[in-house]
């Protein structure tokens, strides 16, 4: 019973100890700033660990099977947190893959495969006339890139357009944004002295 009962409290700081990590690293992409981010973490953010722990103890004291009063404890406190890191993995994962928007990683690998090559933008795009539009325009579809404007800015758009740009990557070559971006100044240069 003794091993037993190490398992579970131990499963639940290794989920806790991802979740934080997970949680102050910007979802593993960011470690750079990960010591800052504890430091300057609120304590009305960790507020939820004793909420949590004050939980798992009250669930510990409802009498159930022929455990001991802090084996109960032990057990409920574990599940508790077990559940709580759970959840939170699965909402990070679900906000780092835009799962939420329509737009969003499996998304990308979908039109990919249907040959369909899009990047993503919000917001507005400025040209000088309708010369300077329609030949950037035909740059993007001389890469075979179509481009759509989703309005706003969300995680799944970044997501979507990542994916895309590897796959540009591969199929155009390492440096072809930085080429890609030496034309489109090249067309507003031509455009802007009009």
């Amino acid at each position: 019973m003794k091993r037993k009962l190490v398992v579970l409290p131990v499963l639940a700081l290794v989920l806790l100890i991802i979740m934080l990590i997970l949680e102050f690293s910007n979802i593993g992409s960011d470690f750079e700033y990960f010591w800052e981010e504890i430091k300057n973490t609120n304590l009305k953010d960790w507020k939820m660990i004793p909420i949590l722990f004050f939980l798992g103890i009250l669930i510990g004291l409802i009498p159930f099977y022929k455990i001991s009063k802090s084996h109960r404890m032990v057990i409920s406190t574990s599940i508790v947190f077990i559940i709580f890191s759970s959840y939170y993995l699965i909402k990070m994962f679900i906000f780092c893959f835009g799962l939420y928007d329509d737009f969003n990683y499996f998304k990308a690998i979908n039109d990919l495969q249907n040959g369909k090559i899009q990047l993503l933008y919000a917001g507005q795009y400025y040209y000088s006339c309708d010369e300077e539009y329609n030949a950037i325009d035909s740059l993007y579809k001389s890469y075979g890139i179509i481009t759509t404007n989703i309005g706003i800015i969300t995680p799944g758009m970044y997501r979507y357009n990542a994916v895309v740009k590897i796959y540009l990557s591969n199929k155009c070559g390492e440096n072809w944004n930085e080429k890609f971006v030496k034309q489109v100044d090249s067309i507003r240069n031509i455009y802007s002295k009009e």
